[in-house]
């Protein structure tokens, strides 16, 4: 037992030691940007959980988004899986296209793509996925070129 918990038990005998519980979006974002696909898997599935898969968190961005940043093909698996709009636009008007293309992550690109991505929405830059990609990253210009 914990300094704070045994001090807890000695100022309020009998009484049990109240427990912190966090929103389960909150929850759930952390899980995301953890990369802990078997969480999100766990909080998709429980029909007790109340998560807005689409809603813009504190970072001005969506679950799908975080996951996409993080570089977690399985975790944006799920995410499109259980709903995620592919073409839904953060705070600043970026796709999650945008974030993949930027990120140079080729495999999720191509997911996001086949799952109907629209690689012309533009940003509050007017800038498109494409305009992203480095320069010398000739696997995603080639992606984005074929589709």
């Amino acid at each position: 037992m914990s300094r704070r918990a045994s001090l807890f038990a000695k100022e309020n005998p009998g009484k049990k030691r109240p427990k912190v519980r966090f929103p389960d979006e909150l929850v759930f974002l952390d899980n995301v940007k953890e990369n802990d696909a078997q969480a999100v898997h766990n909080m998709l599935r429980r029909a007790s959980v109340q998560i807005d898969i689409n809603a813009i968190g504190d970072s001005g961005m969506t679950p799908l988004h975080q996951a996409v940043i993080e570089g977690n093909l399985a975790v944006v698996t799920l995410l499109i899986q259980h709903g995620a709009e592919v073409n839904k636009q953060d705070a600043d008007s970026w796709t999650p296209l945008h974030a993949a293309c930027s990120e140079g992550y080729v495999e999720i690109a191509k997911l996001l793509l086949e799952r109907g991505a629209d690689k012309n929405i533009v940003t509050d830059d007017s800038e498109r996925p494409l305009d992203l990609v480095d320069s010398q990253d000739f696997p995603m210009i080639a992606l984005m070129l074929q589709n």
